[in-house]
């Protein structure tokens, strides 16, 4: 039983595995495409509400928080390919293991917001021979960088309450900004519009400002630096956001930034995230309300209990990041799960275990990316984009696909996963129902692989 209630089967039935002389037969033939995953019904989180709507407390209650981890064990239920390959064992150069930086970000910098990438796959199946690593070549994620908190236009420092903060907000015009007092704040709800240009929201310089947790509800045009959290950020129906920065040390019952349906333009970059139990959460109630427009960027996400990325619906660019250790052996978590993306492209980051955690783990599910769906649901992955990966230490997969309209993967690296480094670097495995069009692989270090 899962910490939520919720059994996890950790095989699927009815899978095919390969034979010894199967696998031996692809490993020889070296152009053959792999993926795997599966998925199960699942009710969403938001789906009792209206459409694009899921009603926010000033802190997520319990049935909430289990509503979105339930929907998480839904499509991980139905179970995993197996994890060890019996093939002839590949050396590879692992990558080095990322660190933990614990700096603060008072420095300037530019910012350079990306809107998501539309990636168009080709419609039929591409094979390319995988590459051996060449020292020193190895991809990995950058991370946060400091944030510059020089304030912008006229400024107005607020009272240091929680209802002080709001009501500053609420006043300062377009192209000014709000100093926050150094201190630890309540939960703040903020539903401030800006039509044009932006209200900046940042601590006075020089202080450290820690917020319990920030609902933006129908808010636009808000610009937050530099702000702490210990209960994380969510974003509902929101438009034109930036949240540029702050370390959010959160507890295995929060998510870190919670994007809800009908937001669009969201940016969140230069931030760590540690111990949430999800640290970037995508849905919505259906795909006229996804979120688009999400771009998450040179971030690191650490100590998560499970995913540190989840997108039930919506398109996003997810780069420059470092994704980093997992805090429950036992139990199912991925690096990204995608369920019904669409138009996402993730590059130019490290999805990584600590080994002894890896070596250790009881449960056999979790992959650095994963991607799969539920045939009915209207919810499908489609055009995803994998570019510039360094995916190693995983207790099962690398790259895992159980269902998908569009991948192209690019300069991959997946290695050393599994027990002793022996699992697949890429497993294709649809489940019924479901079908893997237009895979490409260009550029990949992926040489553990099964495909069905």
């Amino acid at each position: 039983m899962s910490r939520h209630g919720a059994s996890r089967p950790r095989r699927r039935p009815g899978l095919r595995l390969p034979t010894a002389a199967g696998v031996l037969a692809l490993a020889v033939l070296a152009g053959t495409q792999a993926v795997s995953d599966a998925p199960s019904v699942e009710q969403d989180a938001s789906s009792t509400a209206a459409v694009g709507e899921v009603p926010l407390t000033e802190v997520a209650s319990r049935a909430e928080r289990e509503a979105r981890a339930a929907e998480r064990a839904a499509h991980r239920a139905s179970s995993r390919p197996a994890t060890t390959s019996s093939a002839p064992a590949t050396t590879t150069t692992p990558a080095p293991a990322p660190t933990t930086n614990t700096s603060t970000t008072t420095a300037p910098s530019t910012t350079n917001t990306t809107t998501p990438a539309t990636t168009t796959a080709p419609a039929s199946t591409t094979t390319a021979a995988p590459t051996t690593p060449t020292a020193g070549t190895t991809t990995g994620g950058s991370g946060p960088r400091p944030v510059d908190l020089t304030p912008q236009g006229a400024t107005r420092t607020a009272t240091n309450t929680a209802a002080g903060i709001v009501a500053a907000v609420n006043a300062a015009p377009a192209g000014s900004t709000v100093l926050i007092p150094g201190g630890t704040y309540g939960a703040l709800s903020v539903n401030r519009q800006v039509s044009s240009g932006s209200v900046r929201v940042q601590p006075v310089p020089g202080a450290t400002v820690t917020i319990a947790s920030v609902n933006l509800t129908g808010a636009s045009g808000l610009d937050w630096r530099g702000v702490n959290t210990t209960a994380g950020v969510r974003f509902q129906n929101t438009t034109r956001v930036q949240w540029r920065g702050g370390t959010h040390t959160l507890t295995s019952a929060d998510t870190g930034f919670l994007v809800h349906g009908g937001s669009r333009d969201i940016t969140v970059e230069d931030v760590t995230v540690r111990g949430a139990d999800c640290s970037f959460y995508l849905q919505a109630s259906d795909e006229a309300s996804r979120p688009t427009g999400i771009v998450l960027q040179r971030f690191r996400s650490e100590n998560v209990h499970q995913d540190h990325v989840f997108i039930s619906r919506g398109s996003a660019t997810i780069q420059d990041f470092v994704m980093s250790g997992h805090t429950e052996d036992a139990e199912h978590q991925d690096g990204v799960q995608i369920v019904g993306g669409k138009d996402v492209m993730i590059r130019r980051g490290t999805i990584a275990n600590d080994r002894a955690f890896r070596d250790r783990a009881i449960d056999r599910n979790d992959h650095g990316v994963m991607i799969n769906y539920t045939p009915g649901e209207g919810r499908v992955p489609e055009r995803i984009t994998l570019e510039d990966l360094d995916i190693h230490d995983m207790t099962s997969t690398g790259v895992a696909v159980a269902g998908v309209q569009g991948l192209a993967l690019t300069r991959v690296h997946a290695h050393d996963n599994g027990p002793g480094g022996a699992a697949y670097d890429l497993v294709s495995d649809p489940d019924p129902g479901n079908v893997v069009t237009g895979l490409v692989e260009v550029g990949c270090t992926l040489l553990k692989r099964y495909v069905r």
